[in-house]
């Protein structure tokens, strides 16, 4: 007995035009229910929005710190394995006003370019090169100059030459964790600046801000001599600026954020202390008082 069955809808026919609508209206959203997803998705938003600043910034911090432990390294090692002399040099605080002063058409050019990384720029360079017959030093860069990422700098006490006082009260820095922070860099002088072929540099004497690593691979000042102390570079996030000083000269100034608008924190300042025996730098944490 054969059954034939009519109207019954199989998996090929086409819904109709009454079932469509149906079930676009079963699972349509009303403008309130919108209006409670949209609010719940800036609420979330917000309250995330804090914690995803503070992981950028420590984040900035962390990479300003890998780049200068690289490098730090790099001179250690260039040091101990081409049996030389190797300076971290970084931009003098007045290349503003003696980057006019050079000859050369190259070197004018680097300085001027140089005039925006004070406080955030160095290079390494060796006191002589390969293949130098004893006494006869010709030295050289051994890299090109390298910034730290935008946001971090080099507080203004490394290259003043004062204790810091100011940094002091700024930070709130524990006077004993400040000691070695304070002391500001050691300069050398007799290597070209700002290149490999800017003589004029060493006729002038021009002095550069440095961290030295001997044969050895430990630390030594601009004459070459033992430094006899760990050397710590603290790393603070702020902007360099160009304004004028208490006594109204124009220079670099550095703007961080606890001379703006609040005190430092530890997320805002982090440090790498170099050991003079071995040359091996480490990241330390900033220590606050009270």
């Amino acid at each position: 007995m054969n059954l034939i069955l009519l109207n019954r809808p199989t998996k090929f026919d086409p819904p109709t035009a009454g079932r469509t609508a149906q079930g676009r209206r079963a699972f349509a959203f009303t403008l309130i229910e919108m209006l409670v997803v949209i609010g719940i998705i800036g609420a979330l938003a917000a309250i995330a929005t804090p914690s995803l600043k503070g992981l950028k910034q420590a984040n900035l911090l962390a990479s300003a710190n890998r780049q200068l432990l690289d490098d730090l390294g790099m001179a250690r090692l260039k040091a101990m394995s081409e049996r030389t002399t190797v300076y971290m040099v970084f931009v003098p605080t007045n290349i503003a006003q003696m980057a006019g002063n050079f000859s050369r058409p190259e070197d004018r050019r680097v300085a001027t370019n140089l005039a925006k990384g004070v406080y955030t720029t160095y290079a390494l360079v060796s006191r002589r090169t390969v293949g130098d017959q004893p006494g006869h030093f010709t030295p050289r860069f051994l890299t090109g100059w390298q910034t730290l990422p935008q946001g971090v700098v080099i507080p203004e006490l490394k290259f003043s030459g004062t204790t810091g006082s100011q940094f002091i009260r700024d930070t709130r820095f524990d006077n004993a964790s400040l000691q070695m922070c304070g002391l500001s860099f050691d300069r050398v002088t007799g290597l070209p600046f700002p290149t490999s072929q800017g003589t004029e540099a060493i006729a002038n004497n021009i002095a550069l801000p440095c961290i030295g690593f001997n044969s050895q691979g430990q630390l030594v000042n601009g004459a070459g001599t033992l430094l006899r102390r760990d050397e710590v570079i603290p790393l603070i996030r702020g902007d360099v600026l160009f304004g004028r000083d208490a006594a109204g000269q124009s220079r670099y100034l550095v703007r961080h954020e606890g001379s703006v608008n609040r005190v430092l924190t530890t997320n805002d300042v982090q440090s790498v202390r170099v050991n003079w025996v071995t040359g091996r730098a480490k990241v330390i944490s900033a220590e606050f008082r009270n």
